[in-house]
């Protein structure tokens, strides 16, 4: 039977979920219910989305660290640079909502919706143009995990173009429709300035960091919308406040930050840049991955992947170096 344990868990609830649906297979345990910390050397999998070099060392020689969100931190790509011998493996749980809050962040700012919202209630109606539709226009997805799919999907439904840039291009590999295109890294800075819109959904690795910088910025198109699900250092901060600064008619649309408040804070500034001051930025506090089914999902993922390697099976969601 499998040790895992389970770093600092969202709450006491998901641990005896988690508990009740592999207690065949695994003895879960977490710091909520233990008072000492394991040993060295005697835990199977490690849950943490921000372990550190110690308790990497409790695990087992082949032992597994599996991270509870969709997104791999900095901290975790130093963990597994340091240890090699470790399988590291994400926990997609939230892929849909987030697909579905990029699209929501798009359309908005597209359509110009808060504007003419503010209008509205100041009584104007005289901006009634909603803009130029994006049927038959260009769209760029960054990463093709399970958010940029379902996001491609949809961009391809609402008659978009849509170009991909992804980790790897398999040359065999066919589209799932025929209006898209796999992008390698040298054709990124051209798709980028021919896109009306760029949707980044791309985790943050070391060749992600700052993948839009400044120089691309100053290539965006007049009408271009940029929109970030994603990590907040895929892109230059800087750049992308003056660019959007500098031309009103260009939109960004976030929902990460490279500083985030934490569930009990009720006041935090986001950024040293003033963003909240930029007319043509859609504001979003880091919410795309939460929904009423965020920790059901996120459960049953973890319960898919600890019975997986009970089973010697191939654990899912594998993070590559």
């Amino acid at each position: 039977m499998l040790h895992v344990h389970y770093l600092k868990p969202p709450s006491e609830g998901a641990i005896q979920e988690l508990q009740a649906t592999t207690r065949n297979v695994a003895h879960v345990t977490s710091d909520l219910n233990r008072r000492s910390e394991p040993g060295l050397e005697t835990i199977d999998i490690l849950i943490s989305t921000y372990p550190e070099h110690r308790h990497v060392l409790w695990l087992r020689r082949g032992g597994h660290l599996f991270i509870p969100q969709s997104g791999v931190s900095a901290q975790v790509l130093r963990v597994m640079l340091a240890n090699p011998d470790i399988s590291v493996h994400r926990t997609p749980f939230a892929s849909m909502a987030t697909a579905e809050m990029a699209i929501a962040l798009a359309l908005t700012a597209v359509k110009r919706i808060l504007t003419s919202d503010q209008d509205m209630r100041n009584g104007h109606w005289s901006r009634r143009h909603s803009g130029r539709p994006l049927r038959g226009d260009r769209a760029l997805v960054v990463g093709y995990g399970a958010v940029g799919r379902h996001v491609s999907e949809v961009l391809v439904a609402l008659g978009m173009q849509v170009e991909i840039l992804r980790r790897t291009v398999v040359t065999s590999e066919t589209p799932d429709h025929s209006v898209v295109r796999f992008l390698d890294r040298t054709q990124f800075g051209n798709s980028f300035s021919q896109s009306r819109l760029i949707c980044l959904c791309a985790p943050l690795t070391p060749l992600t960091r700052c993948l839009v910088s400044a120089s691309e910025l100053s290539s965006l198109r007049d009408d271009g919308v940029i929109v970030n699900v994603g990590r907040a250092e895929l892109i230059d901060e800087a750049a992308l406040f003056h660019e959007l600064r500098r031309r009103s008619s260009i939109t960004a649309a976030l929902d990460v930050w490279s500083s985030e408040a934490s569930d009990d804070q009720r006041e935090h500034i986001s950024s040293s840049l003033a963003f909240q001051k930029l007319p043509n930025v859609v504001l979003s506090p880091h919410r795309a991955w939460r929904s009423s089914e965020s920790e059901s999902d996120r459960v049953a993922i973890l319960r898919t992947m600890i019975i997986a390697a009970a089973r010697k099976d191939p654990i899912p969601n594998k993070v590559l170096p």
